[in-house]
């Protein structure tokens, strides 16, 4: 990420709008201390993006409902890390790769209140995600391709905005 990050010197504006993976945009954005809520919603994007009309479990429905009445409906106590807990030993009984990564996702969303660089792990799963959905012959067009559509999705709830507002621009 430094390296892909230096050419762009102090033009942060640049640099944030030509991201090209939503894990880096979602850690620079919980370094800079942006909202949680946000950091919440755009990891939330993230495994939408990656999941896209499939079936989800209903431990990990449960989860993301906490986390939406966390950060959309400011309740504080939504337990997000109870059911992130739940979601991480779902996923050591996951039937499928698939399985695992979207409930390893959702994990990771729901530890963000506590943990807001836990963000940029649901990012990483969700394309783990799109990945374990993938034939093997398409893997690095999937990967491009999921990583694009989650850095997007994140891009919405994360505008140019916060990031000069956290960096006192």
């Amino acid at each position: 990420m430094v390296e892909w990050a230096r050419p762009f010197g102090t033009d942060w504006n640049a640099a944030m709008a030509a991201c090209p993976r939503a894990d880096w945009l979602l850690s620079i954005a919980a370094r800079l201390h942006l909202p949680r809520e946000a950091l919440a919603r755009a990891a939330m994007a993230c495994v939408r993006v990656a999941h896209a009309g499939r079936e989800m479990p209903e431990v990990a429905l449960a989860a993301l409902e906490s986390v939406h009445a966390w950060a959309i409906h400011w309740e504080p106590f939504a337990n997000c890390g109870k059911h992130a807990a739940l979601c991480e030993e779902a996923a050591t009984h996951a039937k499928t790769p698939a399985e695992a990564a979207l409930l390893n996702a959702v994990a990771a969303v729901a530890r963000v209140p506590d943990d807001p660089y836990s963000a940029a792990a649901a990012a990483t799963y969700a394309v783990e995600l799109s990945l374990a959905q993938a034939d093997d012959d398409e893997l690095m067009s999937v990967m491009l391709s999921a990583q694009s559509s989650c850095v997007q999705a994140a891009r919405v709830h994360l505008p140019l905005a916060l990031f000069e507002a956290a960096r006192g621009a």
